[in-house]
Parts: structure tokens; sequence; C-alpha cells
């Protein structure tokens, strides 16, 4: 009597077993191409496939008469359980089997034969007993007697990288101590360093000056209400600039 496939060993098996049908000479190739399509449905959680015969007899491009003698043929040869189910909308279910037997898979060779009489083995000397020789001050690697490692020591390279050198940190230079918090707490202190701290403050003229024009937009576009709430300008030079330009 044929048997299913085993559920524990599912897929290996089903390969298996569409691979012994697919030899089989006695088989024809229309039936071989139906049990390719059950092989690609078939499902592990249950065991067998089904799809109904409308459906598979268009995938194979055969009709349905011509499909349920393949899937006879099959069944007669070992390869097929069919469970048919009864009722309107209801499809078949297969089950791929294996004909009585057949192994799906060759036997160890440990298991047909029986073990060969122990013969006297040559004791090696592990490599790491020899003593290291030929040191050289650049390698560091013994000669071992011709015998060459392929690959430094794991631990090697598995050594800490280098920690990345700590971030200096940015040091407040803007004169005035009162605008740069204010300015600080509105654009966060990666601008402030970029656009206020490089700047010069002429109290006189109560003028921001910058020594770029790029930190002057920024300025205006960033602080541009709250400077202009304190009566404080934004210029781009130096302050004996503004004053000639004054």
């Amino acid at each position: 009597m044929s048997r299913r496939l085993d559920p524990d060993n599912f897929t290996a098996e089903k390969l298996a077993w569409h691979q012994l049908l697919s030899a089989t000479p006695g088989l024809s190739l229309p039936a071989k191409a139906v049990a390719g399509q059950i092989l690609h449905d078939l499902n592990s959680l249950q065991g067998g496939a089904w799809r109904g015969q409308d459906s598979m007899s268009e995938l194979l491009g055969v009709s349905e008469r011509q499909l349920r003698r393949l899937l006879s043929e099959l069944q007669k040869a070992g390869f097929l359980d069919i469970e048919v189910q009864k009722g309107r909308g209801r499809t078949n279910r297969y089950f791929a089997t294996v004909p009585t037997g057949i192994e799906l898979f060759r036997p160890k060779a440990s298991d047909c034969t029986q073990k060969a009489p122990q013969t006297e083995t040559v004791k090696r000397t592990p490599a790491s007993s020899y003593p290291a020789k030929n040191r050289t001050p650049m390698t560091k690697k013994p000669d071992m007697d011709g015998r060459q490692y392929l690959y430094k020591p794991i631990k090697d390279s598995r050594a800490p990288l280098r920690s990345s050198p700590k971030a200096t940190p940015v040091v407040a230079c803007f004169p005035n101590p009162d605008i740069r918090r204010e300015v600080l707490a509105l654009i966060g202190p990666e601008k402030t360093a970029s656009y206020l701290d490089s700047a010069l403050w002429d109290a006189a003229s109560r003028m921001i000056l910058t020594p770029h024009a790029l930190g002057a937009d920024r300025l205006r576009e960033f602080a541009g209400r709250y400077l202009a709430r304190e009566n404080i300008g934004v210029s781009f030079g130096t302050s004996e600039q503004s004053r000639h330009a004054a």
C-alpha cells in the first residue's frame, strides 16, 4: 500500500517524490505534467493539494475528461491518492504518495554495510606542539617547520576600533551675552555658532556686524522679529565699514 509523504520532512520528500515520478518510464509525459502542477499546490500543513478540475485543466491546456484520465493514471501507478469531496463548490484533495517497496532516499552507507575493522592509525602531532623558530621582528609569525598560517588569528580581527576624537566644544564669543542668549533660544546652538558667534557687536549703533553676507541673511531670516523688536540691526562688514557707510 502506498504511503503519503512524511509531514515532518515534507519539503524534502515532495521534491524526491517528483524526481522519482519524473524518472519512472511507465508514466506518460502529460501525467508527469499533472504531477508537476500538483507538486506546486502541495500544502505542507495539510499534506495535500486542492484545486478545481476546471482550473487545473485550463492551466495544463487539456480537457477535463483528459485530466481525469491522467489523474487516474497517477493513482494506479501509486503516486497519487485522491479524496473525493462531495457537494457543490468542493474540490477533491490530492495527496502525493510513494509506491510500496520504493524508498525516496538512499539509506546511508553506515546502515547498509558493516563497519570496517579498525586499523592502526598514525598519530599526527598537532602543529601547535612544534617549537616556534625563525621569528622575525616584522611579522612575529613562527616558521612551524614549513607550515604557514592562512589567516591572522580571529582575535586580531576583533580588535576594538579606535575611538573617534571628541568634538571640541564651541565657545561663545559674541560680545553681548543677552543677545546671544535670546538668539540661541530661537535658532539653536549650531546656527548660533555659525552665524552669530563670528559677528561683531557695535553697541553705539546697536548693530550686529557679520563677516559674510550669508550670516547676515540667516540672522534676519531666523531671528528677525526679535532683532526688530529690540531695535537691533544686522549688517555685513566691520565696524569701521559701517561708520563710513553711515
